[in-house]
C-alpha cells in the first residue's frame, strides 16, 4: 500500500539525518546554542526531505528519482498531509481495491438532459388505484348537479303561488344545506385519517357507505347498486386474477430504488417496527395543532375558501337563472318594471325546462372534460402549478359579469316561452367556456397547493380537512346568500347586482393569490427527524 511505504521512507529519511549529524560529531559536545540550531537544522532537513517525498508519491515518481540533498536557499515549510477521509484527497493515496470518490462539482451544473421530464398518462403508476379514487370523487359531484336539474321546478310544484324570487332563496338554501354537513365534520375526519388508529381508506369507506344504497330499498330493483356490482366484477377480472401475499417492507434507511431513481419519503415509509420481541415500536413524530397555522397555510386556505366561494355560488345561480321565468312586457316583475334598459336595469332569467337544463349541464361538462384532458397537462407543465393557478382566476370576474346579459340576447320565441335560437346557445356556450377554462385550472391548482402548503407530513390529512370544512363553509353561505341576493334582483328588476357582486369577490381572490407560494409539503422539522442536505442526512 503506497500510505504504508510513504511511512516507511519518512522513518528512514529520519534515521538517516540522526546518523550524518552524529557522524558531524554535533551531538557529542553540545552546548546550547548548538543544540537550538542542531534542532533547527533536523527539523529542517526533515521537512524538505519529507516534502519531496509527498511529491514523489503524488506525481507517481520512481523512488529512485528522489533527491536527498537539500535545495540551496532558504528552507520552506513542510507540506501538510491531506487526510486520508478527505473526499478531495488525491487518486494516489486510495488502496489499490479502493473506488475513487466523487463529489458534486460545482463548475459543473446539472444540465436540462438531468431533470425529469413532465409524466405522462400512459406512465402513472397503479391505474386501477387512480380509477377507484376517480370513481369515488363522482360521488358526490353526481348527487348535487342531479339535483339542480330539476330543483327550481320541484320547489315550485310545492307551492305553484310562490314568485320566482321566494323560489330562488330557497333553492339557495336547500344548495347549502349540502355543504353544512360537510363543514361541521370535515375536520373531525381529517384528523382520524391523520390518527394510526383509523386511516385514509378507513375514512374513504365511511364515507363512501354515507352515500351508498339505503336500507329501506334494498328489496327494490337498483340499477346503481347493479352497475357497482359490474364495476367491481369488471376491476377483479382485469387486475385482480392472481392472489399475491404481501412483501415485507425494507426497514433499511435507504429506501431508493434503482428502477425509478427516486427516493421514498423517510417520514412516512421508514419501519416502525421493532427490532426485537422487548423492543417498543419506534413513536411517531407529530406536529402540534398550534404550529400547522404558518402564514402560507393562512393564505392558501383564503384563497381557496373565495374560490369556493364564488364557484359554489356561480353553480347554485347558474340553474336558477336558466331556469327562473323571462322578463315579459304584458305581465312584467316587478310590476313597476315595464321594460328592460342597459347597462344595468334588466331583469328575467332565461326560462328553460329542465330538460335543457340538463342539456346545457352536458355542454358545460363536455367543454370541462375535453379541457382537462386535452389542454390542462400541457398548459401546467408549461406554466407550473402557481402561475396557471393565478392566470386562470382572472377569467372569473369576467364570467360573472357576463353572465347577466344572457337574459338579454335575441331569442327566436317570445316570451314567456323559453329562450332559444343559435344566438341564444352560441353566448351560453361562449360564457361557459369562460368559465370552465378558469375552473379546469384553478381547482387543480388550488388542490395541490393545498398539499403542499402543509408544514409536516404528519397533518396533511388534518390540513386537508381544514381546507374541506373552510370549502363547505364558503359552499354554505354563497349559495345562501347568493339565492337571496337573485330574489332581490328580481324583485327590484336588476337581476345583476348578484352577479356583479360575485365578480367583486373573484376580483379579490385574484388579488389575494398573489400572497400564495407553492411549499414542499415538509416546512417544519421535528426533534430527531431527517433531513438532507447537499446529499446527506443531518438529524434534526
Amino acid at each position: 500500500m503506497r500510505s504504508s511505504s510513504l511511512e516507511n521512507e519518512i522513518s528512514n529519511l529520519d534515521t538517516s539525518i540522526n546518523e550524518d549529524v552524529a557522524r558531524a560529531g554535533l551531538l557529542e559536545h553540545p552546548n546550547a546554542s548548538d543544540s537550538i540550531r542542531l534542532q533547527d537544522f533536523a527539523h529542517d532537513s526533515a521537512s524538505q526531505q519529507q516534502h519531496h517525498v509527498v511529491q514523489h508519491v503524488t506525481h507517481d515518481v520512481d523512488e529512485e528519482d528522489i533527491p536527498i540533498a537539500q535545495e540551496e536557499g532558504k528552507p520552506q515549510r513542510p507540506t501538510i498531509l491531506p487526510r486520508p477521509s478527505s473526499i478531495a484527497r488525491h487518486a494516489s493515496f486510495l488502496d489499490e481495491d479502493e473506488a475513487p470518490p466523487t463529489s458534486p462539482s460545482p463548475s459543473h451544473p446539472p444540465t436540462k438532459q438531468d431533470k425529469p421530464g413532465p409524466v405522462a398518462w400512459r406512465d402513472l403508476p397503479k391505474k386501477s388505484q387512480l380509477a377507484i379514487l376517480t370513481l369515488a370523487r363522482l360521488s358526490e359531484p353526481l348527487t348535487q348537479t342531479s339535483l339542480q336539474a330539476y330543483m327550481f321546478y320541484q320547489l315550485k310544484s310545492f307551492n305553484p303561488s310562490l314568485p320566482p324570487s321566494t323560489i330562488s332563496a330557497q333553492a339557495g338554501m336547500l344548495q347549502g344545506s349540502f355543504t353544512a354537513a360537510q363543514f361541521v365534520t370535515a375536520i373531525l375526519w381529517g384528523r382520524m385519517a391523520d390518527a394510526e388508529w383509523g386511516g385514509r381508506k378507513r375514512v374513504l369507506l365511511i364515507g363512501l357507505a354515507g352515500t351508498a344504497t339505503l336500507e329501506a330499498i334494498r328489496d327494490q330493483p337498483d340499477l346503481g347498486l347493479r352497475l357497482g356490482h359490474s364495476i367491481v366484477n369488471a376491476f377483479r377480472y382485469l387486475f385482480c386474477q392472481n392472489t399475491h401475499h404481501y412483501t415485507a417492507i425494507n426497514a433499511d434507511d435507504d429506501l431508493g430504488s434503482p428502477m425509478d431513481g427516486s427516493r421514498l419519503d423517510s417520514y412516512e415509509l421508514e419501519s416502525r417496527l421493532p427490532k426485537s420481541p422487548t423492543q417498543k415500536p419506534k413513536p411517531r413524530l407529530k406536529l402540534p395543532l398550534s404550529r400547522i397555522w404558518t402564514r402560507n397555510v393562512l393564505c392558501t386556505l383564503l384563497c381557496h375558501s373565495i374560490l369556493a366561494l364564488h364557484i359554489g355560488t356561480f353553480n347554485n345561480l347558474w340553474f336558477i337563472h336558466l331556469s327562473a321565468p323571462r322578463f315579459d312586457p304584458e305581465s312584467p316583475s316587478p310590476p313597476s318594471h315595464t321594460r328592460q334598459s342597459l347597462p344595468f336595469g334588466f331583469t328575467g332569467g332565461l326560462g328553460m325546462p329542465p330538460r335543457s337544463v340538463g342539456f346545457a349541464m352536458a355542454v358545460l361538462g363536455i367543454i370541462g372534460i375535453s379541457l382537462q384532458l386535452l389542454v390542462y397537462p400541457a398548459v401546467n407543465a408549461r406554466l407550473g402549478t402557481l402561475r396557471s393557478f393565478r392566470y386562470s382566476l382572472c377569467l372569473f370576474p369576467l364570467t360573472y359579469t357576463l353572465t347577466p346579459y344572457l337574459s338579454i340576447i335575441h331569442s327566436s320565441l317570445a316570451p314567456p316561452n323559453q329562450a332559444s335560437g343559435i344566438l341564444v346557445w352560441l353566448a351560453l356556450s361562449c360564457v361557459l367556456l369562460v368559465q370552465v377554462v378558469g375552473r379546469t385550472f384553478a381547482l387543480p391548482a388550488t388542490i395541490i397547493l393545498i398539499n403542499n402548503c402543509s408544514p409536516h407530513p404528519s397533518v396533511l390529512g388534518t390540513i386537508h380537512g381544514i381546507a374541506q370544512s373552510v370549502s363547505s363553509a364558503s359552499r354554505t353561505v354563497g349559495p345562501i346568500l347568493g339565492g337571496w341576493g337573485y330574489g332581490k334582483g328580481l324583485q327590484v328588476g336588476v337581476v345583476g347586482a348578484v352577479w356583479w357582486a360575485l365578480a367583486v369577490v373573484a376580483g379579490v381572490g385574484w388579488l389575494l393569490s398573489g400572497l400564495v407560494r407553492e411549499g414542499d409539503g415538509h416546512e417544519i422539522w421535528l426533534d430527531g427527524e431527517k433531513e438532507e442536505e447537499g446529499g446527506n442526512e443531518v438529524v434534526r
